[in-house]
């Protein structure tokens, strides 16, 4: 029961700044994408800046739009939330359509003007980890919780798309809640694809429990990223990949 409060305190702090905007009348977009990121105990200065700098400089890169425009609604829905353990997440940027350079600048100037990760709960460090510090109280890492409340936010999505992604990125394996897997197969279930971006320096077994518990689905995939550029080009091919398989869906629709 514990874990069910838990879990569902998350979704409705996720879900109530969708509210409004599910009352209106749906539009059609080419795909659904929601970002997870990580802001557990593992998580520092350089990665939290990574993070989010990585992904506000995907937003505004020229590729990122030219591959939204390859679509046949030539438009998405884009949602961003931080999450930990115990129920703890935060809306970073509710749904949201991209189809301009004014939307994908409005998501990247609202990523740049908030902190992923209150200073108090900071690890005292600013540079990359190569391990894991033990986890603080409430702020340890439940991927299941990152993919559940993903999972509720994209049925819950003001926007009709036949293609809804979650990227989960974080930097390490589960150490508390339900075991991702499930999470995973009931987001599959769903009809709902995962991706996994770990971060960090010499993770290669986190890859592996990323691809093993975590990533699912068609044109599904997991990247270890370490540095900034790699985590914008990561963002990019991802956003890249969703457009790709959504065109290619949509076309094996219109054949059948």
């Amino acid at each position: 029961m514990g874990v069910f409060l838990q879990l569902a305190g998350a979704m409705a702090v996720i879900l109530v700044s969708g509210l409004a905007a599910a009352t209106e009348a749906q539009v059609q977009v080419d795909a659904n994408l929601v970002t997870t990121l990580d802001t557990s105990a593992s998580v520092g200065r350089y990665e939290e800046w990574l993070e989010r700098e990585g992904l506000a400089q995907a937003m505004t890169d020229p590729r990122f739009l030219e591959a939204v425009r390859t679509g046949s609604h030539r438009r998405v829905g884009f949602a961003v939330f931080t999450w930990s353990s115990h129920g703890h997440a935060k809306t970073l940027v509710p749904w949201t359509m991209v189809a301009t350079p004014e939307d994908a600048a409005w998501v990247s100037k609202h990523l740049r003007s908030v902190q992923l990760i209150e200073e108090s709960q900071l690890l005292d460090r600013d540079i990359p980890t190569d391990h894991y510090e033990a986890p603080k109280k409430q702020h340890q890492t439940d991927i299941a919780l990152a993919i559940r409340t993903a999972s509720a936010l994209l049925k819950a999505a003001p926007f009709t798309s036949r293609r809804s992604v979650i990227n989960v990125v974080g930097n390490g394996p589960s150490n508390s809640g339900m075991e991702p897997a499930l999470a995973r197969d009931a987001a599959l279930e769903a009809g709902q694809i995962i991706n996994g971006l770990v971060i960090g320096y010499g993770l290669v077994s986190d890859v592996g429990y990323y691809r093993t518990h975590v990533i699912g689905g068609a044109g599904s995939f997991v990247m270890q990223v370490s540095n900034l550029e790699e985590m914008t080009e990561a963002f990019l091919a991802k956003f890249r990949l969703d457009m790709r398989t959504a065109v290619q869906n949509l076309t094996t629709v219109a054949a059948g």
